[in-house]
């Protein structure tokens, strides 16, 4: 069971915990994350990995939940625009600056997508923002489909799906390769791929 402060904030132990992790994972990878280090990083006695968590694992997962929250928030709010089209290329372009100005960030968004891989907590709390916001591209496309703005052919949840894993390809990419990944290159030929199909 995780524990909140009294007032229903996180309270600053906890947090300091949830940065520690974030760090170490930006630094030098899962390995680096045993519960002693984790709670040397964050300044912090090791009993309260326990007290907030229940264990070193939901800990984990907590922070590598927080890491893609955080990046994919300007994602999901351009996605809520009143215009679908307006919000669709929103998203394509904030996808496009998430992954270029967050590069430090990019390896526990990483550790993410891995560890959502292998079933456990980091699985349960990452699908759930999965389905978000696969859900949300799918609902503007099937929009775009029905105005006639986008050919039938275009079936929106794999669509959506086709989106979101580019994006996370291109995550893996920035962090593998910084120098030859181009972010804001990719968005466009997105761009231009989704301007391509719409009907006149």
């Amino acid at each position: 069971m995780q524990r909140r402060a009294a007032d229903g904030t996180d309270a600053p132990a906890r947090a300091a915990l949830i940065a520690a992790v974030r760090r170490l994972l930006a630094g030098e990878g899962v390995g680096a994350l045993t519960s002693r280090a984790i709670s040397d990083a964050a300044g912090t006695n090791l009993a309260l990995i326990t007290y907030y968590f229940g264990s070193k694992d939901q800990l984990v997962a907590e922070a590598m939940v927080a890491t893609a929250e955080e990046l994919l928030e300007p994602v999901v709010a351009a996605l809520g625009a009143t215009d679908p089209v307006t919000g669709l290329f929103a998203a394509a372009q904030q996808l496009q600056k998430m992954v270029d100005a967050n590069r430090g960030e990019l390896a526990p968004y990483i550790h993410c997508l891995a560890a959502a891989t292998g079933g456990g907590a980091v699985r349960n709390r990452y699908s759930e923002l999965h389905q978000s916001v696969c859900g949300l591209l799918a609902r503007i496309i099937a929009e775009q489909r029905t105005s006639g703005s986008l050919p039938e052919w275009i079936v929106p949840e794999p669509m959506a799906q086709l989106i979101v894993a580019l994006v996370n390809g291109v995550a893996v990419g920035s962090a593998i390769d910084p120098e030859g990944t181009d972010p804001a290159a990719i968005a466009g030929q997105l761009i231009g791929l989704l301007l391509a199909v719409r009907q006149p």
